[in-house]
């Protein structure tokens, strides 16, 4: 049995390497996700969880759903690795594993791969499978998305995707003035 001292800093770790994964799993940086969705509650959901306070790991499998605020990832397994308590690495798999998020704008941001690694160093996101990013109606997909959280830099393809002859589909819609309101004349 966990000492209770143990189990507090084991449930402290969770919390905050689940806190920070889920901030940084939302897949389009903080600065456009609603501004207090990093304050709600973390909540999942799975058929199994196993945490090993030894390695610093968290396994959630089968059915996954994990939300806070806005942002919802669904999975088949959510894996998070902080060996020595610090958070190094949130990774999502599913056929496809699935996020959405609202964005302080009122569009919606979601996306979908087979596998979506996080890590906590690089400040980058991988999406790995069938990967597919979504703003409003602008899409982009390949089989490799990878995005640097910190400077909003987002790259499609690799050398394994072109071997493979798989191409990055990109489809952006212009903005048009005739879908922005007008304002009225002042006298």
């Amino acid at each position: 049995m966990y000492k209770p001292a143990i189990r507090q800093r084991f449930n402290r770790f969770t919390q905050q390497s689940l806190l920070m994964g889920f901030i940084c799993c939302g897949l389009v940086g903080q600065a456009w996700a609603l501004s207090d969705d990093v304050e709600k509650p973390v909540n999942i959901e799975s058929d199994t969880a196993e945490f090993n306070q030894e390695k610093g790991t968290a396994d959630y499998v089968g059915n996954v759903i994990a939300t806070q605020g806005s942002l919802e990832i669904l999975a088949s397994r959510l894996n998070i690795q902080a060996p020595d308590g610090e958070l190094k690495t949130i990774i999502a798999q599913g056929k496809p594993a699935n996020f959405k998020q609202q964005m302080d704008d009122g569009k919606l941001a979601n996306g979908k791969a087979n596998k979506m690694t996080y890590s906590v160093q690089e400040k980058k996101i991988v999406m790995t499978g069938q990967a597919e990013l979504k703003l409003a109606k602008d899409v982009i997909s390949s089989d490799h998305i990878e995005y640097f959280v910190e400077n909003g830099e987002l790259r499609a393809g690799n050398k394994s995707t072109r071997k493979k002859g798989k191409r990055v589909k990109a489809i952006f819609h212009p903005t048009n003035k005739a879908d922005k309101p007008k304002t009225p004349a002042t006298p």
